[in-house]
C-alpha cells in the first residue's frame, strides 16, 4: 500500500487479461475509476518535481522511444526487457495519442514510476503537451471513456515531466533533438517546472520537444515549433558537451532504430510496431550495459514475424542473449532478436 490507494491492486487491473500474442492496441478497456486516475497524477507528478528537469541517470539502463497509446506493445516491451524493478527503463516521450489505448499506456507507466521510482524515468515529449493532446487522440478518448473531467489532470501532469536526461554523464536522451541557445547543460536544468504554453513551443524547450533530425541540410533550420537539425548540429553538441550519442525519439523509423547520417553521434528510438498498417514498421528498445555497450532488442513488425529473411542483416549478440534469458526466459522468441550495435 502506497498513500491512500493500492498501487498494487491498480498494477493488476491494468495487467489483468493482457495477452502477448497479440500485438493490437485495443481489446482492453481501462478499468480504473476517475478518482484513481486522478490520485495517480498527482502522485507521479509530486514524483517528478522532485527529480532535476535534466535527470542524470547512471547505467544500466534501458531506453524506450515511442509508444502512441499502444498498450499492449507496452507489455510486450516489458515482457522482452524485463518488468521492473527487475529492469531500468528511461522512456522518452509520446506515451499517448494516435494508438487507442493512451490512458492505459500512461496510466501503467505512472503506477510503476510511483512503486519504482529509482526503476522508471518518463521525459516529456510533443505529445505530452494540450496542443497535441487535444487534436492527436487523446482527449477524444476521454471524452469517448466518459473521463473527461480528468483532463486537467492529465495537463498538470505532463506539465512536471522532466525534460531530458544524461546517461553516465555521455549520452544525452531526449525526445526530439538538441537546443539550439544552450552555453550550458545547465540551461537545462534551470527550466523551471511545471513548464505550460507557450513557454514549451519556444526557445530550448522547444527544441527538446518537437525538433527533427534533416538529411538535407547539415545545419539547424528553425520551425514555428523546434528546428530542422542536420549532422553538423549533431557533431557540435556531441563535442562541445563531451558526448558519447544523443538518444531522441520523435520519428518514425523503419527497424525501430535508426542511426543519423550513419553516425553513431545521433539514434533514433521508435519502440511500437505496425505503427502504420501499410508500411508496417518494427519496434525497437536499447539496452545501455554498465560499460555503455549499446544492444538493441528488436520487435519485429506483423509482417516478418514469421520470417527468417532479417537473419542475416544483424549480428546476434549471445552472451547478452543469454544474461538477458537468465532474468525472463520467455522473453525472447520468434519475433523478437538481440542484436549488437558496437561500443558509444
Amino acid at each position: 500500500m502506497t498513500g491512500d490507494l493500492d498501487f498494487g491492486s491498480i498494477l493488476h487491473s491494468l495487467l489483468e487479461g493482457v495477452s502477448l500474442n497479440g500485438r493490437s492496441s485495443s481489446g482492453v478497456s481501462i478499468d480504473l475509476s476517475t478518482v484513481e486516475i486522478r490520485y495517480l497524477c498527482k502522485t507521479a507528478s509530486k514524483l517528478f518535481l522532485e527529480e532535476q528537469t535534466l535527470l542524470q541517470v547512471e547505467a544500466p539502463i534501458q531506453i524506450c522511444g515511442n509508444l502512441c497509446g499502444h498498450f499492449t506493445d507496452l507489455v510486450h516491451l516489458f515482457d522482452r526487457g524485463g518488468y521492473p524493478p527487475l529492469a531500468r527503463y528511461l522512456f522518452l516521450g509520446g506515451y499517448v495519442n494516435r494508438g487507442e489505448q493512451s490512458l492505459e499506456t500512461l496510466c501503467l507507466l505512472l503506477v510503476y514510476k510511483i512503486l519504482y521510482p529509482e526503476c522508471v524515468f518518463m521525459l516529456r515529449g510533443s505529445h505530452e503537451t494540450e496542443l497535441k493532446a487535444k487534436t492527436r487522440g487523446l482527449r477524444a478518448e476521454c471524452e469517448a471513456l466518459a473521463l473527461g473531467e480528468i483532463w486537467q489532470d492529465l495537463l498538470d501532469l505532463f506539465d512536471c515531466l522532466p525534460l531530458a536526461a544524461l546517461v553516465n554523464d555521455r549520452i544525452f536522451c531526449c525526445y526530439g533533438g538538441p537546443p539550439n541557445d544552450v552555453e550550458s547543460l545547465d540551461d537545462i536544468q534551470r527550466i523551471p517546472r511545471p513548464l505550460r504554453a507557450p513557454y514549451t513551443e519556444k526557445g530550448i524547450v522547444g527544441d527538446l520537444l518537437y525538433s527533427k533530425t534533416n538529411l538535407h541540410d547539415p545545419g539547424s533550420i528553425s520551425q514555428e515549433r523546434g528546428h530542422l537539425y542536420g549532422k553538423d548540429v549533431v557533431k557540435s553538441f556531441v563535442r562541445r558537451f563531451n558526448l558519447k550519442t544523443i538518444c531522441r525519439a520523435k520519428q518514425v523509423v523503419m527497424d525501430g532504430y535508426e542511426l543519423f547520417a550513419d553516425s553513431t553521434e545521433l539514434i533514433t528510438l521508435f519502440s511500437v510496431p505496425n505503427y502504420r498498417s501499410k508500411y508496417p514498421n518494427d519496434g525497437a528498445l536499447m539496452q545501455l550495459s554498465e560499460a555503455l555497450t549499446v544492444s538493441i532488442i528488436i520487435i519485429e513488425n506483423s509482417a516478418s514475424s514469421n520470417s527468417d529473411s532479417r537473419k542475416d542483416d544483424h549480428h546476434s549478440n549471445s552472451n547478452n542473449t543469454n544474461a538477458f534469458l537468465y532474468h525472463h526466459p520467455q522473453a525472447l522468441n520468434q519475433d523478437s532478436k538481440q542484436y549488437e550495435t558496437g561500443q558509444t
